[in-house]
C-alpha cells in the first residue's frame, strides 16, 4: 500500500505584509520561506499555505491586505508551484466560524477576492483549488458560490450531531451568538472528539460528514462527492495539527497513525514568530515531522493529485 500525506500551514496574512514591507531580493530570503525550501529540499516536504485576504484588527496592527502584495516575485511562486501552493482560507481571522450562516454573496465576494489577488501576484498555477475553510464550517449557500467559483475540494466536520436541547456551555457566547445570527437550517451543533478521549460541542454546517463517511474515509485517500453541490468532501487533516502538543506528542501520534494510507497534517502561521502569544519551537517541529514522514515512506501530495487517482472516490449508498 502507498503512503500519502497532504501537509498544510492556515492562517497566512503576516507573510504577505512581511513581504510587501521588507521587498527582500528573492522570496526565501524571508526567514518564514527560507525555513519552509529546507523542509522541502531536505525532506521532500510539499506543502500548501491558505491565506486571508487582510489582517484582523484584534492584534493592534495597522492594516495590510493583498491589494498591497507587489507581483515582483510571481515568477519564483510559479517556479516553486510544484511544492508551494496557495489557497483562500477566509476574509480574517476572527470571528470564529465566518461562514457557518454565510449567504452566496458573501463567499463569493471573499473567495474571488483573495484568489484574484493571490492570481496576480503568483500566478494561476501556484493556486489551488482544495480548501480548507477557518473553523470549517460552511454554508449550503457558501458551498454553492465555492463550487460555482471553481472550488473542487473542500474540507468537512466529523462528529456526532448533538440533540436540539443539548446544553451548549462549552461553545463561548460569542460563538453561541454566531451560530444563532441568521441561523440557516443545516447549522446546528456536534460532538467533536478532544486529543484527550472527551468531547466538546463545536458547530457544523452543510460541509459535514456523518458517522457513515467518516468510518470509510478516514486515513485514507477517500474522498465523498457531494450530489447536491458537486463538490468533493474529505476531512482534509485528519491526523494532526502540529502547533497544538511538544514534538513528544506530535511523535506519538505519528507512531500510531504511521501504517495508514493517508495523514493530513496542518498547522499555523502564526505560531512561527517569537512576538506571538504561543511561540513554540516551529521550525524544528516542523522538520522533525517532515523528516519522521520521509523516513516512514510517506509520499507528500496535493489533494488535487489523490481526486486524480483511480478509485478515489467513496460510492454514496
Amino acid at each position: 500500500m502507498d503512503h500519502y500525506c497532504y501537509f498544510y500551514i492556515d492562517d497566512h496574512i503576516w507573510l504577505f505584509r512581511d513581504l510587501a514591507r521588507k521587498r527582500p531580493k528573492s522570496l526565501f530570503d524571508l526567514p518564514y520561506l527560507a525555513m519552509l525550501r529546507h523542509a522541502h529540499e531536505t525532506y521532500g516536504l510539499r506543502l500548501q499555505l491558505n491565506c486571508f485576504f487582510e489582517t484582523d484588527p484584534s492584534y493592534g496592527d495597522d492594516h495590510f491586505d493583498l491589494t498591497e502584495m507587489p507581483d515582483i516575485w510571481r515568477d519564483e511562486w510559479r517556479a516553486n508551484a510544484d511544492w508551494l501552493r496557495l489557497a483562500f482560507h477566509a476574509r480574517r481571522e476572527f470571528h470564529a466560524y465566518p461562514y457557518v450562516n454565510a449567504t452566496y454573496e458573501q463567499v463569493k465576494r471573499d473567495y474571488t477576492q483573495t484568489t484574484a489577488e493571490l492570481v496576480r501576484f503568483a500566478g494561476q498555477e501556484t493556486v489551488s483549488d482544495c480548501l480548507t475553510i477557518h473553523y470549517l464550517p460552511m454554508s449550503r449557500a457558501g458551498c454553492m458560490a465555492l463550487r460555482d467559483c471553481g472550488v473542487r475540494e473542500i474540507s468537512v466536520s466529523c462528529g456526532t450531531p448533538a440533540a436540539p436541547d443539548a446544553p451548549l456551555d462549552s461553545l463561548s457566547p460569542e460563538d453561541a451568538a454566531w451560530l444563532m445570527n441568521g441561523r440557516t437550517e443545516e447549522t446546528s451543533w456536534f460532538y467533536a472528539s478532544t486529543p484527550t478521549g472527551g468531547s466538546v460541542i463545536t458547530l457544523k454546517a452543510y460541509n459535514h460528514a456523518d458517522t457513515a463517511f467518516y468510518r470509510k474515509s478516514i486515513n485514507t485517500r477517500k474522498f465523498w462527492r457531494d450530489a447536491e453541490t458537486g463538490l468533493f468532501f474529505k476531512r482534509n487533516c485528519d491526523t494532526l495539527v502540529i502547533n497544538s502538543r511538544s514534538w513528544d506528542g506530535c511523535r506519538a501520534v505519528l507512531d500510531a497513525h504511521r501504517d495508514d494510507e493517508y495523514m493530513g497534517l496542518a498547522i499555523h502561521e502564526q505560531y512561527f514568530y517569537e512576538d506571538y502569544a504561543a511561540y513554540p519551537d516551529y521550525a524544528e517541529k516542523l522538520y522533525a515531522t517532515a523528516r519522521y514522514l520521509k523516513d516512514a515512506g510517506f509520499r507528500f501530495v496535493f489533494l488535487q493529485e489523490l481526486i486524480e487517482l483511480p478509485d478515489s472516490m467513496i460510492e454514496q449508498e
